[in-house]
């Protein structure tokens, strides 16, 4: 009897043993032959690195990218899908460095599909996982949608006019790869972001074109003083507004991260300068850089710090125009006047032969112009000699202004 009771015994504590088996390594009717907690180190990357102590996104020195994953999350996802997970990230001491770090625990399946499910720092499981098709690629980036894309945007006369989002005109970081399920189930110790965006500083700046051609190597700096520019342009400083409009077929307001490449087929359009989603003329300003080996005060546009802009390019061609307006009324101008293109003076700058933009680049493009060239640019605009286009504007070129454009 006791060897009868001892049988049943071992009898049902296999049955429940291949019970709680199978319901663990159950994925609707297949079976899970590979599991594992796997955690990364999050890294940037440059194509030229500068300075790597650079902690802000943007530097106000060098108006750089850095070395530096700002976001506290990363995502997951899959190419040509929406599916998406967010993983957290969190800081970890690796070689006496902070780093950032994530972790999640894949599962494997024999039809090759797989399970990825973000761990907290103390390991616990979080409530959302991706399921993974066999066969998939994945990357990983800053951002949860699939399709980076501006809401706002206006067709304008023979252009598109991009509207500036504080919350979508931001670093947008990619994984400079694609992973295979293998891949993220092997030993990476470290995942390498880049950015899917370019940045961009842009300007236009009048300096005192006499004194620098006088200049020789004892000079340190060449002054435009208020008192001397309205002496040359015959009005105050004050007078005199300014916008820049950067972009062309390097430009997009749809674009898929996971393949790279702008989902319009015929991207072309434009910002503005000033305030971001404004499209108004900004009074001239003081600024102090560099022509050649001399410093150089100037006045005009330059990129503000925090206002430079942040977009994902298709690295076709861009170019820049430069539009200025001289009031004469009375007090202030107008929100009305300072939104119109109406009778400004403008030139355009075409960046083909120097710089086609590609994503995890920043650039800086602009003019230096002469102010005694300009005022002669000025004359023959006043004297109505030069064309006026179909949108009320008036060309003047530009072939003696010094064209910079520099890359990061």
């Amino acid at each position: 009897m006791k060897k009868y009771l001892s049988f049943i015994f071992c009898y049902l504590c296999c049955i429940l043993l291949f019970v709680s088996c199978t319901k663990d390594t159950e994925k609707d009717g297949t079976s899970q032959p590979f599991a594992k907690a796997i955690e990364m180190i999050v890294h940037t990357v440059k194509d030229e690195p500068t300075d790597v102590s650079q902690s802000r996104g943007i530097s106000s020195k060098y108006n750089d990218f850095d070395l530096v994953y700002d976001p506290d999350v990363i995502y997951l996802h899959i190419v040509g899908s929406d599916a998406a997970v967010k993983i957290p990230l969190y800081n970890k001491i690796c070689s006496s460095e902070v780093c950032k770090c994530f972790s999640y625990y894949l599962e494997k399946f024999e039809d090759g599909s797989a399970r990825i499910t973000p761990l907290l720092e103390d390991g616990t499981p979080a409530s959302t996982s991706l399921d993974i098709p066999a066969g998939s690629k994945l990357y990983f980036s800053s951002i949860e949608e699939a399709i980076w894309e501006l809401p706002v945007t206006e067709n304008r006369e023979g252009y598109t006019f991009y509207q500036r989002n504080k919350d979508v005109n931001i670093e947008v970081y990619r994984s400079v790869e694609n992973f295979s399920i293998d891949q993220l189930a092997g030993d990476i110790e470290s995942l390498i972001m880049g950015r899917a965006c370019a940045g961009f500083n842009v300007f236009t700046l009048f300096y005192d074109g006499d004194e620098y051609d006088k200049a020789t190597d004892n000079d340190e700096e060449i002054t435009l003083e208020p008192g001397e520019f309205e002496t040359i342009m015959g009005s105050p400083l004050s007078t005199w507004y300014i916008k820049l409009y950067i972009g062309g077929s390097a430009l997009t307001d749809v674009y898929d991260l996971g393949t790279m490449t702008s989902v319009d087929e015929d991207a072309s359009g434009y910002y503005s300068t000033g305030n971001i989603g404004a499209d108004y003329f900004v009074p001239f300003f003081y600024k102090k850089s560099s022509i050649d080996d001399y410093s150089v005060k100037c006045y005009g546009y330059y990129t503000s710090n925090g206002d430079q802009l942040l977009v994902p390019t298709t690295g076709e061609e861009m170019n820049i125009y430069v539009l200025i307006k001289h009031w004469e009324g009375d007090g202030e101008p107008g929100a009305d006047w300072l939104a119109s293109n109406e009778n400004a003076l403008y030139t355009e700058i075409d960046l083909d032969h120097y710089s086609h933009p590609i994503n995890n680049k920043f650039y800086t493009f602009g003019l230096f112009m002469s102010i005694q060239w300009f005022k002669k640019a000025w004359d023959s605009y006043a004297q109505s000699s030069v064309s006026r286009t179909a949108n009320g504007m008036y060309y003047f070129p530009s072939e003696d202004a010094k064209v910079i454009c520099e890359q990061y």
